[in-house]
């Protein structure tokens, strides 16, 4: 359990940087010329990621569905996936 701040900034940094490698992954891939191929390694890295994150600020899915929309967009500086989503016309 994440019982101080130095703890819980730990685990931001980690996070970060699994942020950071997952993004140059997802770069490298959308340079590759086929359509599509970007959209189907982020669906891929997002859901890899997005639970890997919970675990490490012991989130479980339950916890974070609770999060009220405003909560969740403190929590990242990116817009909410369903924006993505909307504004893509999925």
């Amino acid at each position: 359990m994440i019982a101080t701040l130095a703890e819980l900034d730990k685990v931001r940094r980690e996070c970060r940087s699994l942020v950071t490698r997952r993004s140059l992954m997802s770069a490298g891939v959308a340079v590759v010329p086929l359509p599509g191929a970007d959209v189907v390694a982020d669906v891929g890295l997002l859901t890899t990621l997005l639970p890997k994150i919970s675990e490490r600020f012991e989130l479980d899915h339950e916890q974070v569905e609770k999060l009220e929309p405003i909560s969740l967009s403190r929590c990242s500086s990116s817009p909410p996936v369903s924006v993505i989503t909307s504004s893509a016309g999925w």
